[in-house]
């Protein structure tokens, strides 16, 4: 009997080892996704309106400030991190508002008739910006119309020679009215402050198409074109002149691609030209990707952003009129509306109303698995 108790003991020895080298066995790890926040940003930083970049630094806007993120690696042991906050409370409150913004200046209305330029680098201090006020140029001006951040457009544009072009509303409803402003940093003591010309311009309405307002203005290397829904396709030179060169149209996109403008519709179809759109021609059957999408230049391609319930990355490569669309890794991004896409160094940044993304360039353009 006691040696079957004995054999019992051992049985019994010899199975609670086993289960505890079974249970030693079991690891539970992190999921790593292809996107990691930036990490620094905390509260109204987490909201991203808009974004923009220069040689050295991001320029983010968000709810009542901006926020510039230098990843200079110098810093990385004396701050904890890779980042360098400066804020700046001179900026709209509204979360459905984005910013005409460009490495030169920022542009930020106030109160209704005031539009305030500041320099990115400088968001701390007065002393450099200036001022655009709309009843100085036009006594009947309301206030700006305000593009919104649900279709991706700032309320203006800003070309490569920093012109600014804007739409306001005015008392006087026989045209469309836009202010038009060639901006300058000038030497000031020892510093510099930044100058504006203003204009005015204004396109008259149609009669049967009274109700007709600026569905979006996209600065297009030295000129803008602007939407004006039933009125048509406008557009705008840097010395003032424009001409309607497309007839109405509900557009929500335009970018520029290999000497090519596009135009994307809502109806699965494009509009291209190949002459800095003074002419267009339509193609239809266009892949629902291209709808709700903004496209930018990461390295030398071409980048498509779908902002909708699903956040989808893709490239895009044309061919005379045909296409190629391959997904990218987009996992990590979280719930935010994507709201911009910067390549900074060697580092993807996606800017969200949910924070600050980041993955690097060499992984970037990784395909997406199929499910």
């Amino acid at each position: 009997m006691r040696c079957i108790i004995h054999v019992a003991l051992g049985c019994l020895v010899l199975l609670l080892g086993a289960c505890k080298k079974e249970v030693e066995k079991i690891v539970i790890q992190d999921k790593v996704y292809s996107w990691a926040p930036s990490g620094g940003l905390y509260g109204n930083q987490q909201i991203i309106l808009n974004m923009t970049k220069d040689a050295n630094s991001l320029y983010l806007q968000h709810p009542n400030l901006m926020t510039t993120v230098s990843p200079t690696p110098a810093l990385t042991s004396a701050s904890g991190g890779r980042y360098v906050y400066g804020a700046s409370t001179g900026f709209s409150s509204d979360v459905n508002l984005r910013l005409p913004m460009s490495a030169a200046f920022i542009a930020t209305p106030s109160l209704d008739t005031l539009v305030y330029l500041i320099r990115p680098r400088e968001p701390l201090s007065s002393l450099s910006a200036t001022r655009i006020r709309l009843r100085q140029l036009d006594p009947l001006a309301l206030g700006i119309v305000p593009n919104s951040v649900i279709n991706q457009e700032a309320f203006g544009a800003i070309d490569r020679h920093n012109y600014l072009l804007f739409s306001y509303y005015s008392s006087n409803r026989s045209s469309l009215r836009f202010v038009l402003s060639q901006v300058e940093l000038q030497p000031f003591g020892t510093g510099a402050v930044l100058q504006a010309k203003s204009r005015t311009v204004s396109i008259p309405r149609t009669i049967l198409s009274t109700n007709s307002t600026v569905r979006w203005i996209i600065a297009v290397d030295d000129y803008f074109l602007v939407n004006c829904e039933d009125e048509g396709l406008f557009k705008v030179r840097e010395d003032g002149s424009f001409k309607r060169v497309f007839g109405p149209n509900y557009t929500d996109t335009c970018y520029k691609w290999q000497g090519t403008v596009y135009l994307v519709e809502s109806s699965s179809s494009i509009l291209k030209s190949t002459d800095d759109g003074e002419t267009w021609q339509r193609y239809t059957n266009t892949p629902d990707a291209f709808n709700a999408s903004t496209y930018h230049v990461v390295s030398d391609s071409l980048v498509g952003v779908k902002h909708g319930l699903v956040n989808l990355l893709y490239t895009l490569r044309w061919n005379g009129t045909s296409y190629r669309l391959r997904e990218l890794k987009s996992d990590g991004l979280g719930q935010g509306r994507l709201t911009g896409l910067e390549q900074l160094g060697d580092t993807v940044y996606i800017g969200t109303t949910g924070g600050l993304y980041k993955r690097p360039l060499s992984q970037f353009f990784e395909s997406r698995p199929k499910l």
